[in-house]
């Protein structure tokens, strides 16, 4: 007992399995502790993911720790941001989380949240990483625009891809790994506007044998091959406007998937069929209330309790619906009838 007091007044603030918070907010400068989401004075947040991730290196597993990047503002991050020279594990992790939230409806791109949004490559990542609400859109010209490197786990959360008009080859890896086989799991996002006018136009692909894609309930439209050369577990994804959804892929498990090309066999899978959106014109890809290959199609819980909301939040029911996307049908109005009168007697008088 003795010892024990004497290490609690030795060590009295140390802890273990903490999630540190630290904030970065692009209407912030350099300078500060990232300790709070302030744009002045000492503890002002970090101004962009690549100050944060430099200041705060360390050996989270020795602790036991998760650090978490809590990120907003309205200007877009332009710069590359390299994850490296930490220690991580898959249950000790560096986590990015942005402000951005789908809307129920309409285009989901919004620039008055944080977002990337540049020329360059965005994160080079040899460290396990988590990624969520982060809008994502770049012209870059090489390797992806994430690139994880080595043998780190990323996954990728309740995100959006933005593709553009681009006709170079490289212009849209959104993802491309490269190096020692590990595992990116990618769950909830939509990725949009990918052009399809060239061969070289890979999604999402990866020079890294043995590297394992797990993807659940995921919405992706265009792209000329939307997977190259992977190998993955895929669950309850659409894919919609490619011109061959998956070249050289190799499917551990697959089911619960829709594709506008002939590539799946899962039992509750559908090759070459559209899906009805909301509003795919408009950027909104809601699924519709009229839909008949998505709405209630899915596998239920494919992650095993790995999550159980859509991108908007709402929870998975039932037999889960297929896309980014679970239906959820509107709330009736409350109907008033403005011709009541409520009558009050008074008694006594």
């Amino acid at each position: 007992m003795k010892k024990a007091l004497l290490m609690l007044m030795l060590f009295p603030m140390l802890s273990f399995g903490a999630t540190i918070t630290r904030y970065v907010n692009t209407g912030s400068t350099a300078g500060g502790n990232g300790t709070t989401n302030a744009t002045t004075g000492d503890n002002r947040a970090y101004p962009d993911p690549a100050t944060g991730e430099a200041a705060e290196q360390t050996d989270l597993v020795a602790a036991g720790n998760i650090i978490d990047f809590e990120c907003s503002g309205t200007l877009p991050i332009t710069a590359l941001t390299t994850v490296d020279g930490w220690t991580t594990s898959t249950t000790c992790y560096i986590s990015f989380v942005g402000d951005w939230r789908m809307p129920e409806s309409g285009n989901p791109w919004d620039a008055t949240k944080f977002r990337h949004d540049s020329a360059a490559l965005i994160y080079n990542i040899t460290e396990c990483v988590h990624l969520e609400y982060m809008q994502f859109s770049s012209s870059y010209t090489g390797n992806g625009w994430i690139f994880p490197t080595g043998t780190p786990d990323l996954t990728i959360k309740n995100c959006i891809f933005r593709g553009g008009t681009q006709t170079t080859p490289e212009d849209n890896w959104a993802i491309f790994t490269n190096g020692s086989p590990s595992t990116t799991t990618i769950i909830n996002c939509l990725f949009y506007d990918f052009p399809t006018v060239n061969t070289s136009m890979r999604v999402i692909w990866t020079n890294s044998t043995g590297h394992i894609f797990n993807f659940f309930n995921n919405t992706m439209v265009g792209g000329y091959y939307f997977w190259r050369a992977i190998v993955v577990n895929a669950y309850n994804n659409i894919i919609q406007g490619a011109v061959d959804c998956c070249l050289n892929v190799t499917f551990l498990n697959e089911d619960g998937n829709i594709a506008n090309t002939s590539e799946f066999s899962g039992a509750s899978s559908h090759n070459s069929v559209s899906v009805s959106f909301f509003n795919a014109e408009g950027k909104d890809y809601h699924l519709s209330s009229t839909d008949t290959y998505a709405l209630d199609g899915g596998v239920s819980d494919p992650g095993s309790g790995l999550y159980s909301t859509d991108i908007d939040g709402d929870t998975r029911s039932g037999t889960w619906d297929i896309g980014a996307d679970e239906y959820v049908s509107a709330e009736p109005p409350v109907v008033i009838d403005e011709g009541w009168i409520p009558q009050v007697i008074i008694f006594g008088w």
